[in-house]
């Protein structure tokens, strides 16, 4: 018997070898049948089975790694690699514990410290997380990911000046690491380091010249600093490698509103649209365009749009209201016209009420602002709000 269980170890082993898993498990199920107290062998088909990928194999890895352990509770590389794959199933909690376990044993400490990290992150126990980098990089100090990790873990706790000491180092370590240029260029922008983020992110565009997250965070930053054309440029690149990249036209169609293009705004707004019929905010956005092209009726179907797509959009109520005052006005010494112009009366008042019923009071101070003005220039669905608002 024991030549037949070698001799399926070995060819188990071939197969494994050859990334011909399926195999694998046949031959190491063999061992299993003839020796049922060898615990390397449900270790190694629970190996087999965590390379094929499927929800189902997994779950059946882990059973095996179990087996494994009840025949060996010492067996801290059946821990390390349950770990692994509890944590792919979602099974956090579980990983934890077996990393805990493999830490005990002394089990490749720094990439166990690492990936308990790792899952401590993805449950938002950010300290707990960082408690583990630290262990991890005192083993390995030149431990990029970990510096990386690390930083991400501090990032989310607000600690932004640390954090960016820690993707120094993940880059000290790593000079082609794209993500920490791209990271640390976010935690500089949140400093309101401008400059500096947009030299992060050009350097890891260039580290890979199709990166289009860099692109996108370098044009935002650009935007900030009112570099519109410099940003327009960045999303333009960005366009030509993904031309189905929505967020680019987006962002475009914003900056030519600011800079009076409304007709642009109003084809990278329809691009969006193609690509992103579900977007209030595109709707919305195109409807203000059009209103600055004077063009109220036409506008008002956009804003339409955008509230049906989000019943508490604010603005969208707010500016469909300024829309139907400026149609009214525009009828306002047509006696032809007076039903309409009372109906369109009506519903501006509605709109502005709905409006800043659903404001905040940022967006409400805005509001009254506006509506005094609107109201200075005899809009009379803006007065009667102001009336009934004590808005002077």
């Amino acid at each position: 018997m024991e030549k037949d269980v070698n001799n399926f170890f070995n060819k188990a082993y071939d197969a494994f070898k050859n990334k011909d898993y399926k195999s694998a498990i046949e031959y190491f199920t063999e061992v299993i049948r003839l020796d049922s107290t060898l615990y390397e062998a449900y270790y190694n088909r629970a190996n087999a089975k965590a390379n094929i990928n499927d929800e189902e194999s997994y779950k059946s890895a882990v059973e095996d790694y179990t087996w494994a352990l009840k025949l060996n509770d010492k067996f801290a590389a059946a821990y390390y690699n349950r770990g692994i794959i509890n944590r792919s199933l979602g099974n956090t909690l579980e990983a934890i514990k077996d990393f805990g376990s493999a830490i005990e044993l002394n089990y490749n400490l720094e990439e166990s410290y690492y990936v308990r990290a790792n899952t401590k992150a993805s449950l938002k126990d950010y300290k707990g997380s960082i408690e583990d980098y630290n262990k991890a990089i005192e083993i390995y100090p030149h431990f990029a990911d970990a510096y990386y990790n690390r930083a991400l873990s501090k990032n989310a706790l607000g600690e932004y000046k640390e954090a960016i000491k820690d993707y120094d180092k993940a880059i000290e370590f790593n000079s082609h690491f794209i993500d920490a240029y791209n990271n640390r260029g976010n935690v500089k922008e949140k400093l309101g380091n401008y400059q500096e983020a947009i030299d992060d992110y050009t350097n890891a565009i260039h580290l890979n010249r199709e990166f289009i997250e860099g692109y996108f965070n370098r044009a935002n930053a650009k935007f900030y600093i009112k570099d519109y054309q410099g940003a327009v440029n960045d999303f333009d690149e960005i366009i030509k490698i993904n031309p189905n990249y929505s967020k680019s036209y987006y962002n475009r169609g914003i900056i030519a509103m600011i800079i009076g293009a409304h007709k642009e705004a109003i084809n990278d707004f329809d691009k969006v649209i193609k690509l992103e019929p579900n977007f209030p905010d595109v709707y919305y956005n195109k409807a203000v365009a059009i209103n600055h092209l004077g063009k109220y009726d036409e506008a008002l179907e956009y804003y339409d749009k955008a509230i049906e797509l989000n019943p508490n959009y604010s603005e969208s109520y707010f500016n469909r209201a300024i829309s139907k005052s400026k149609i009214a006005f525009a009828m306002k010494d047509n006696n032809n016209n007076s039903n309409e112009y009372k109906k369109l009366i009506k519903e501006s008042e509605d709109d502005f009420d709905k409006a800043y019923n659903l404001a905040d009071e940022h967006i409400k101070s805005i509001m009254s602002e506006g509506l005094k003005k609107l109201s200075f220039l005899n809009m009379e669905a803006a007065q009667n709000f102001c009336k009934k608002h004590n808005i002077v």
